[in-house]
């Protein structure tokens, strides 16, 4: 893509960029520690442009896709829309943007049409607001008119901004283009049963289609990726995307069982008793399995009844029990056709410790597989490895001490 190679020449640099990066630079995952945000991009991204300061530019290795990402002083924008309409004006372009709210403050999501040299493109631009008063961040993806593969290059664009985190508790809730495509609608009750104990809680009407659509769309990048050679970091890419998008639906409902199982009638005693709990629900659930599609049941619907593979179900775990204050990782193996998943918790078992050394005061069978496990992945505390998503799975839990001493889900190799 010749036209995109001198981008930055349309643009005008005023703020400097604390972070830097090497051109060529793979581009996973990127933060700013000044500025306090970070992207998460599909695997096969890199860096290929930048002038070192406030402007970068990132592109596809598997398709005709750049992303420009810009940041701006406070003061040198009056607010998103405003942003996002003059850095498509300056590409020679047009858009239709509209702004909403999110993370408490102003955004906007612009469909886009450039012109750049004698080719027509189409993308998605998006800008939010910076907290503490720190500016604003602005992304801009684009691909060819026409292009064969438009729907998955649109797919590419809207994942790298969906994965844009303000800040740490952006890291905890729906994406910017997932919230503004999916808003909230209102509230319903859903009921569970656990351990005899009748729950109540809420979600938003919304949530079960907001998370189906952001896991089919993050299912195709992980097939196109594993297809050409991205398939371990797509795999761990995936499931962090899915983590974060259903974080914030299920904090009600994970409170309201918590709730019950602690202060209810027959509470539990301990925090291995909350976890075999909810893990003998969840291993309750029905077996369903869809070929066809992601495989994977959104977490919303997992709940309310429509059955699931292990790595759903494990998942479904990670997410609640660390809203109950519990670490956890969360294992899959292409190779033995599983999903587990892991807790920190007090007690006699199986260990995993950072340095990959096996602690085994009681059933060594076990703890002998969950070593091999961690050797296989390279075990390194907070440096998750991923592989593929597998096919048939039998198990989806162990409970294990010091397995995970992260605050954030770990994505492992079995």
């Amino acid at each position: 893509m010749k036209t995109t190679k001198h981008i930055f020449a349309f643009f005008t640099f005023l703020f400097v960029f604390l972070v830097i990066f090497s051109p060529e630079t793979f581009a996973l995952y990127l933060d700013s520690p000044s500025l306090g945000y970070a992207i998460d991009l599909p695997d096969d991204f890199r860096m290929t442009d930048s002038n070192g300061f406030d402007s970068y530019q990132f592109s596809s290795e598997l398709l005709p896709v750049e992303i420009l990402l810009c940041t701006y002083q406070p003061g040198k924008a009056k607010n998103c829309e405003k942003i996002v309409n003059e850095l498509v004006y300056k590409l020679n372009g047009a858009c239709d943007s509209e702004t909403f709210t999110w993370r408490n403050r102003d955004c906007a999501v612009a469909q886009t049409a450039l012109v750049l040299g004698s080719q027509n493109y189409l993308g998605w631009a998006a800008a939010a607001e910076l907290p503490y008063q720190k500016g604003y961040v602005a992304m801009l993806g684009f691909y060819p008119e026409n292009d064969r593969q438009a729907d998955i290059c649109e797919n590419h664009i809207i994942s790298a901004i969906d994965s844009l985190c303000t800040d740490l508790g952006a890291k905890y809730q729906s994406g910017i283009f997932t919230s503004f495509a999916y808003p909230a609608l209102g509230d319903e009750e859903i009921e569970v049963t656990i351990a005899e104990n009748k729950i109540s809680a809420m979600i938003d009407k919304n949530d079960a289609e907001a998370s189906e659509y952001l896991i089919q769309r993050e299912f195709d990048i992980l097939v196109l990726e594993n297809n050409n050679g991205f398939g371990q970091a797509a795999c761990q890419r995936f499931y962090k995307m899915v983590f974060r998008d259903s974080y914030k639906r299920l904090r009600r409902f994970s409170f309201a069982v918590q709730n019950a199982l602690t202060f209810g009638e027959n509470p539990v005693k301990s925090q291995r008793e909350l976890v075999q709990t909810l893990l003998t629900w969840t291993q309750n659930f029905e077996y369903v399995r869809d070929n066809n599609n992601s495989d994977f049941t959104p977490l919303v619907k997992l709940i309310n009844g429509n059955g699931g593979d292990c790595d759903s179900r494990a998942i479904l775990l990670a997410v609640m029990l660390r809203q109950m204050n519990l670490d956890t990782a969360f294992f899959v193996s292409s190779k033995y056709s599983h999903a587990l998943l892991g807790v920190q918790i007090e007690g006699n078992g199986a260990k995993i410790k950072a340095d990959g050394q096996l602690d085994c005061p009681v059933n060594r069978d076990t703890a002998e597989r969950v070593l091999k496990v961690a050797k296989q992945l390279g075990y390194r505390r907070n440096n998750a490895a991923a592989s593929l998503r597998s096919g048939r799975s039998h198990t989806i839990a162990v409970i294990t001490s010091d397995i995970f001493a992260a605050r954030a889900i770990g994505v492992f190799v079995l």
